[in-house]
C-alpha cells in the first residue's frame, strides 16, 4: 500500500509537469491554430484519465487478497486491459 501511494504521488507530479509542457506546446502553436491547440490539450486529459483508471485498477488488484484462481485471473485481466488503455492513450 505504501509503495502504491508513493507511485501515485510520483505519477501526479509527472502529470503536472506533462500538463505544463503541453500548455506551453499549445501556446506555441499560436492563436491561428485553435483546433490543433485543443487537440494537444485534450491529449493530456486523455492520458490523465487513463492514468487514473490504471491506478484504480491497481488498487483493486492490490486489495484483492483472494487466492481464488478465477479472481486472480480476473484482476490480472483488468490490470492488463487498463495498462493497454494507458499505453494507447500515451501513444495517441
Amino acid at each position: 500500500q505504501e509503495h502504491l501511494s508513493k507511485c501515485v504521488q510520483a505519477s501526479v507530479k509527472t502529470m503536472g509537469k506533462l500538463s505544463d509542457s503541453v500548455k506551453l506546446a499549445a501556446a506555441s502553436l499560436g492563436s491561428d491554430q485553435p483546433d490543433a491547440q485543443i487537440l494537444v490539450i485534450n491529449s493530456v486529459k486523455d492520458v490523465a484519465t487513463s492514468l487514473k483508471d490504471l491506478v484504480s485498477t491497481i488498487k483493486v488488484v492490490v486489495n484483492s487478497n483472494n487466492n481464488n484462481s478465477n479472481q486472480v485471473e480476473y484482476t490480472a485481466s483488468l490490470l492488463s486491459e487498463s495498462a493497454k488503455m494507458m499505453i494507447t492513450s500515451v501513444q495517441s
